[in-house]
């Protein structure tokens, strides 16, 4: 029984009892010995107002109840507020969507953009579009050939929510999106982003895109602009999708790979891995549960007394900077990013038939912590070599008569470790890896010792991601994006990049402006979802990015996009590209790379099979009139795609 001064609260009481309008019930109050009031109870008073209105009673009651003192007295002050939505109606604050914050992110992050820009950028952050003067680039140019592609960063994400770490993230988005450029002979250099959240936290958020924004000078992209979309249905508070877009150009006659040109005897160079990038991480976050390990744990394969978590954390090289002069001089055959698909599938994607690479796996800089996974998940070679990059992040093939000027144009660490062969049986393996148990051996050991065996040997399919299912997908959708070709694009899906060929409307546009779009569904797809209907979301998506382009009065050229899910539904997926081909055709525009990522585990399990989330895709389109015309809306550019997106990926 807690005593008050009785002087003090009953002059409290009579001051707000002699207010017109007010009456204090008493709860849980008693008579002291002393006639003084005293606390009886856990609510000791009940203050009621009447007004003309409920904003107005709510308020006279809460301001009575401040009125009110004793030693721990409490008060709500949001009383009748439920209620009040019901009288005016709902905002779309009240839904989990702070459009004031993402205002306060834009004007936080445009000064950062604005310091990656480079000659030929126009417009600034905020605008429909991402603006960019062609005529800006190489003057050497003479058959320019814009090449695009879009990636995110996957499953890593869950890692950097679970140790709360945000600053390495940029670099790994644009890393995945500008070496699969760098593929094709292309300097990257435009760049937009994606990001989908459940709610805006603006520390995080900046964060992210801060990084995004080193790494665009890293590899010498322009942040011309990007997306922000917060979906409180679709994703608890505290995550995060990201997806990324880059273009970059080429001259059609110095396009990788030149295959032609690849041939037995030629040298296979191998650029070292900072860690695992961006690829596996289902994988590893199934042998991290499996083993028992937290994130936060020291790493016994750490040289630098790390966490598994700031190790796995490390960020994605970029091989811009130490390829791109030995690109410009014509000294490199062909590039292969090692992304998802490892050493075995992704190499394959540079070779003509008739050949095969043979790699010395004695020759690679393994870092110990693949031995770690390998130990810990049981995991095979096999498994290891189509999962991991195994400290491999690019494969290049050059000419053994050019080998040492290939090796002093090329800056950072480089090693030889393999060769060209003629494949001896048709439709035989292409890639060849020998010496890879032996090579482990030593990294796989020390915790294999002592140590009890993995209570399963795990693949990449066991942690969710069905590889088979992808390639399902892929045959399915290549004739749905033949079916939305035009005039200038080059090759087809399943390259590292989209190609379109700038002299296919150089007659239309004497001085074109490149403008690029980023923009997703939203939780529209919560909807389809939940009543299973997918076919028109592809639609909305190529809208969205269409339309933004068109406000910069550009005609749209071509279109990428990216979808992310739990499990890979293979018809829901082609219900949704169908979409996304029928969106295209009506707006005249190519659908020329698509990327996805399977098993995101921000998606719930159990709703994961409907999950598709085609829900960033960028759109390009090339301006109708000259630059003294054009007048900047925002930031855009005319002709090229760009795609934002959300979650597991895997280039297609």
């Amino acid at each position: 029984m807690l005593i008050v001064r009785a002087g003090d609260l009953e002059v409290c009481l009579s001051q707000v009892a002699a207010t017109p309008g007010l009456v204090v019930f008493h709860s849980g109050v008693a008579r002291g010995a002393n006639g003084s009031l005293v606390t009886n109870g856990g609510r000791v008073l009940l203050v009621c107002a009447r007004a003309l209105t409920l904003r107005q009673a709510s308020a006279a009651a809460t301001a009575a109840a401040s009125v009110i003192d004793f030693p721990g007295a409490q008060y709500r002050k949001d009383i009748a507020h439920r209620a009040f939505s019901k009288i005016n109606g709902l905002s779309y604050l009240q839904s989990g969507v702070d459009i004031d914050a993402a205002a306060s992110l834009i004007r936080q992050i445009e000064p950062v953009a604005t310091a990656t820009h480079r000659r030929g950028v126009l417009g600034r952050l905020g605008c429909y579009s991402g603006l960019f003067q062609l005529s800006a680039m190489d003057p050497s140019l003479k058959d320019p050939v814009l090449v695009q592609g879009t990636d995110g960063v996957g499953t890593k994400l869950k890692i950097a929510e679970i140790m709360q770490k945000y600053e390495t993230l940029g670099q790994d988005l644009v890393a995945m999106c500008a070496n699969d450029i760098l593929c094709a002979g292309a300097e990257p250099f435009a760049f937009l982003d994606y990001m989908a959240c459940g709610r805006l936290q603006l520390d995080v958020a900046i964060t992210i895109v801060k990084g995004i924004a080193e790494a665009c000078k890293m590899s010498g992209c322009a942040l011309l602009g990007g997306e922000t979309a917060e979906m409180p249905t679709m994703y608890d508070v505290g995550k995060y999708d990201l997806a990324g877009f880059a273009v970059g150009v080429v001259d059609n006659l110095k396009q990788l790979p030149r295959t032609k040109g690849i041939r037995s005897g030629d040298v296979v160079l191998a650029f070292p891995s900072t860690g695992a990038h961006s690829n596996g991480y289902s994988l590893i976050q199934k042998i991290m549960l499996q083993s028992g390990h937290d994130y936060k744990e020291k790493a016994p394969f750490s040289n630098s007394g790390k966490t598994f978590g700031e190790e796995f954390l490390n960020p994605t090289g970029i091989y811009v900077e130490a390829l791109l002069p030995a690109i410009k001089k014509g000294l490199i055959k062909a590039l292969a990013h090692i992304t998802g698909g490892g050493l075995l599938e992704n190499i394959p994607r540079i070779l003509p038939a008739g050949v095969k690479v043979r790699l010395d796996a004695h020759k690679f800089k393994t870092q110990p912590l693949f031995g770690w996974l390998q130990a810990k998940g049981g995991v095979s070679d096999y498994e290891m070599l189509r999962t991991f990059n195994c400290g491999v992040g690019m494969v290049a093939i050059v000419d053994p008569v050019c080998l040492q000027e290939v090796l002093a144009a090329i800056s950072g660490p480089v090693d030889v470790v393999g060769k060209v062969e003629h494949l001896d049986v048709v439709g035989g393996h292409q890639v060849a890896v020998e010496n890879f148990k032996e090579a482990m051996m030593p990294l796989v050991a020390p915790y294999l010792e002592g140590a009890s065996a993995p209570q399963q040997c795990l693949s990449y399919k066991d942690s969710g991601v069905d590889i088979e299912a992808g390639d399902s997908l892929v045959s399915l959708i290549k004739p749905l994006a033949r079916s939305t070709s035009r005039s200038g694009v080059l090759g087809g899906l399943g390259g590292f990049g989209g190609l379109f060929q700038l002299k296919a409307i150089e007659q239309e546009y004497k001085n074109p402006v490149l403008v690029l779009a980023a923009d997703g569904v939203g939780t529209k797809l919560k909807i389809a979802q939940t009543i299973n209907q997918h076919s028109t979301i592809g639609v909305d998506l190529v809208a969205m990015c269409a339309n933004d382009i068109l406000c910069n009065g550009a005609e749209p050229l071509t279109f990428l996009d990216y979808f992310a899910c739990g499990t890979l539904d293979v018809n829901v997926a082609r219900n949704v590209v169908s979409g996304i081909a029928e969106g295209c055709r009506q707006a005249t525009c190519a659908l020329i790379v698509r990327g996805y990522t399977l098993t995101c585990r921000t998606v719930e399990e159990g709703t994961a099979c409907t999950a598709v989330e085609s829900r960033t895709h960028l759109q390009e389109t090339v301006k109708l009139r000259s630059m003294s015309e054009h007048r900047v809306h925002s930031s855009g550019a005319a002709a090229v795609p760009c795609v934002r997106a959300s979650h597991i990926r895997m280039s297609l």
